[in-house]
């Protein structure tokens, strides 16, 4: 559903606009694929769930017998296990919830390097997506919804709707995905009182969310930028604080794809 909100898929003309160019320190920009409307489609592979959250928050607040386990797991070559281990003992315990604030406190850089994408007129249409599309993608719906301005109530309703698309998977997320994993059953739903729960742990820790993505390392004028483009201008209009460009031929049909 954030997906049908966000994604425009009805550009068919854009001018080339001199914006800062996207950073690939956080993401792997794959090769440029041609989309159906004839132009270039630049996909995107973004680890959000990067080192500093494996390292700082799971790794480092395992209790030490979890840690001895997971050692001697994968010393016995058993991976999998030490994966569910990990899952039951250190991931479960904080719920739904606390994983989505521990996502945003501590994958700060890989949220801001998703949203530098956004942040570029000709990358629109972008199409996001995750392996269920609740979870990585909802949080950075949210993001963009609240750069907009959206209302916490409509940003929470959104989200839960992912949870009753995802009705028809539902027994393979529980089977082969979470469970997998060592994690349970909660962790298939996309209640709304979780995310309303994220915005105010981000407010109570940055004072808003456009305080939350500035600690992340993004200016005001690439939030600026974000906001319209989202808005659909991106056809062919200067964002705010830069200068139109129009070298001749160089009108094209791009967009994205951004794959977490």
């Amino acid at each position: 559903p954030s997906l049908t909100r966000l994604a425009q898929h009805h550009a068919h003309q854009r001018n080339q606009l001199s914006v800062p160019s996207v950073p690939s320190v956080d993401t792997t920009r794959k090769p440029r694929v041609v989309n159906r409307f004839g132009g270039a489609r630049t996909r995107f592979r973004c680890n959000v769930i990067g080192e500093n959250y494996r390292k700082k928050c799971v790794w480092a607040h395992a209790p030490l017998s979890t840690k001895i386990k997971v050692v001697l797991r994968f010393a016995t070559f058993n991976k999998a296990e030490a994966i569910r281990t990990i899952g039951r003992e250190v991931l479960a315990p904080r719920g739904l919830a606390g994983s989505y604030e521990d996502y945003v406190d501590y994958c700060k850089q890989e949220f801001a390097a998703v949203l530098r994408i956004f942040a570029d007129p000709c990358a629109y249409p972008i199409l996001f997506h995750c392996q269920h599309g609740k979870d990585r993608t909802g949080i950075v719906a949210m993001l963009l919804l609240a750069i907009l301005g959206v209302d916490d109530s409509i940003i929470a309703e959104d989200y839960a709707l992912s949870e009753k698309c995802l009705v028809p998977v539902r027994r393979r997320m529980e089977l082969l995905d979470m469970g997998a994993v060592g994690l349970p059953p909660a962790f298939c739903e996309s209640p709304a009182p979780v995310m309303l729960n994220l915005l105010r742990h981000i407010r109570a820790n940055y004072g808003s969310v456009h305080g939350y993505l500035r600690s992340a390392g993004l200016s005001d004028q690439e939030l600026a930028t974000i906001a319209w483009c989202l808005r659909g201008n991106f056809c062919g209009i200067a964002p705010p604080h830069t200068r139109l460009s129009q070298p001749p031929g160089l009108a094209s049909n791009s967009s994205a794809h951004v794959n977490f």
